[in-house]
């Protein structure tokens, strides 16, 4: 047996453990609510510990942390290795509740008129696979009387719609239990919340209609995802029947019902049909791009009237996933950088709360920020010239004995956290790639149907990422075409937008259910292109420079002067 001397925050807690069992598991079980989003694979990073004394074991290999050199590991990696252990769980490295969440959101023209016997109170939900938002609406006016978000729970054991399937498809328990993370960890503590608000019960909630992934919405049902995760990437189903709430336990009026807006395949579920009848792009008399810019990149495309749609796995790296200093969207994270070559950096974080990590609006400012400086050259490497002469250089050595270079934000000692601020090399290799696969996405499924960015009248653009981050810089580092930059449309949460629609409007409800089966999927993987688009798009701003002239251009002023 060994000792296992615990501090996170204001907890600090001692308990015997055992070498054959992770750590990760010791600190749930003493009441740390750990970030195990990748199920305790090791892949996402967010379970990161700082061991400051003592031995461990990683990876068969054994490691010695001492106070004057701590080392850092994720914790679902690591073993005890020695008689006593020591280690600081950061705040990044916790489950955090309060993310910015986008819950606004705009509807074309539209009527009243709700499906008959709804009086009294209504729910429209989207689930996303990171967060979930919810209105409270009066079914005798329409009006939206209350909103609510929180974080969808799933995400504690389980982080993107690749792992959420790989931890569904482990059996009937674990698909029960992502199934009550979903309803009663995160749906009915906000129905509660959105019904005290409005000073209702939740008894008198007797409709809901969900909007969502297509994964999402298998789980929610309690419907296993498994089969979208293998060839040919197909759901059980692709309308779904319409279920009492009840049978969910969900917290409503006991005969409420659940009305779940269908899924076109695999990848483009319920949020990307209510997306197109909401940006109207089928009406377009040119080609026109809807895209939900998240961690799976649904982008559909108008052409002729007739719709072709993909999904490409952006992953969550812009959520704060497998970036070291990396946070969600919480008070506190660094939400905006700007600085040049003097990297005097103008930080600002969300509800101007201290420092305490960075989000994904920030990280792409930095990319940005960082090109146009010259501080990051195209490949997504560090000027360490620079670093070192602004002494913003930072390196320290990883559990595997690697080292890293990084650029220091901001020092511990004006952090909220117990760490200085940083971002490092690997930090902007996984931005690149989830940039890269926005833009491989977009090109790719343009150029399969023979069309060009030039002809594309309207971009629209959907989700909460979407609105917050700058979109200048987002065009800057080629994660959008600079072409297009002049005809977005910000949509906002489109999915809710969608939900509301469905649970208001049945005309709207009928015209989702005729969207499910118009559009062609297009599997970019079987398409050669999208590899060789992907790999030149992981440059700063792609490898075809004669895509982003005005970006080249300003840069090149800006070298001129």
């Amino acid at each position: 047996m060994s000792v296992l001397h615990i501090k996170c925050g204001n907890i600090s807690k001692s308990l015997e453990i055992t070498g054959e069992i992770p750590i990760s598991k010791f600190l749930q079980k003493a009441g740390i609510p750990l970030d195990t989003r990748c199920s305790g694979n090791g892949t996402c990073g967010k379970c990161e510990v700082i061991v400051t004394k003592g031995s461990f074991l990683r990876d068969g290999k054994l490691f010695q942390a001492v106070e004057e050199k701590p080392l850092r590991a994720p914790s679902c990696k690591i073993f005890a290795g020695g008689d006593e252990l020591d280690l600081t769980v950061p705040s990044s490295s916790c489950f955090d509740t309060g993310v910015r969440i986008c819950d606004e959101f705009m509807l074309p023209e539209h009527r009243f008129a709700p499906p008959s016997g709804t009086t009294t109170l209504g729910a429209a939900v989207d689930i996303g696979t990171t967060t979930v938002a919810i209105v409270l609406v009066d079914m005798k006016t329409g009006e939206v009387i209350s909103r609510a978000s929180a974080p969808n729970h799933q995400i504690s054991v389980a982080d993107d719609v690749t792992s959420r399937i790989s931890a569904a498809s482990g059996g009937l328990e674990m698909l029960k239990e992502l199934q009550s993370l979903i309803i009663e960890s995160t749906i009915n503590p906000l129905l509660h919340e959105l019904c005290r608000k409005a000073r209702r019960k939740v008894s008198e909630i007797e409709r809901m209609t969900v909007s969502g992934n297509t994964v999402m919405c298998h789980i929610f049902l309690g419907l296993s995802p498994e089969t979208i995760g293998v060839l040919p990437f197909k759901p059980l189903m692709n309308f779904y029947p319409e279920t009492s709430a009840k049978s969910l336990k969900l917290s409503m009026s006991e005969s409420g019902t659940v009305d779940t807006i269908p899924s076109i395949s695999g990848y483009l579920g319920g949020d990307a049909v209510v997306g197109i009848y909401i940006s109207r792009i089928m009406k377009s008399a040119k080609s026109a791009l809807f895209i939900d810019l998240g961690t799976n990149a649904e982008t559909v495309l108008c052409d002729s009237g007739k719709l072709f749609g993909c999904a490409a796995a952006a992953g969550p790296a812009f959520e704060g996933s497998g970036i070291l200093c990396g946070s969600r969207a919480v008070a506190g994270a660094i939400e905006r950088i700007h600085f040049d070559s003097s990297l005097d950096f103008n930080i600002s974080t969300i509800e101007n709360a201290p420092p305490s990590g960075i989000c994904g609006s920030a990280i792409i400012d930095f990319l940005a920020c960082g090109f146009r400086s010259g501080l990051i050259n195209e490949m997504g490497r560090f000027n360490i010239e620079l670093l070192k002469k602004k002494n913003r250089y930072y390196s320290f050595t990883t559990s595997t004995n690697r080292i890293t270079h990084s650029c220091l934000l901001m020092d511990k000692k004006n952090a909220a956290c117990e760490y200085p601020l940083m971002i490092t090399e690997a930090d902007i290799e996984s931005a690149l790639k989830a940039k890269a696969a926005v833009y491989a996405a977009i090109k790719t499924l343009l150029s399969s149907k023979g069309r060009r960015m030039e002809e594309i009248s309207q971009l629209f653009l959907a989700g909460g990422f979407a609105r917050y981050i700058n979109i200048e810089n987002a065009v800057s580092i080629g994660m959008l075409p600079e072409c297009l930059i002049e005809k977005i449309v910000l949509l906002g949460n489109s999915s809710l937008g969608g939900a509301y629609l469905a649970l208001t409007d049945s005309d709207a409800r009928e015209s989702f259910d005729s969207i499910v089966g118009k559009p062609e999927t297009v599997s970019l993987n079987l398409i050669p292109d999208f590899e060789t688009n992907f790999i030149d798009a992981l440059m700063l701003p792609n490898f075809n420079k004669e895509e982003f002239p005005m970006t080249l251009k300003n840069l090149n002023a800006r070298i001129l002067q």
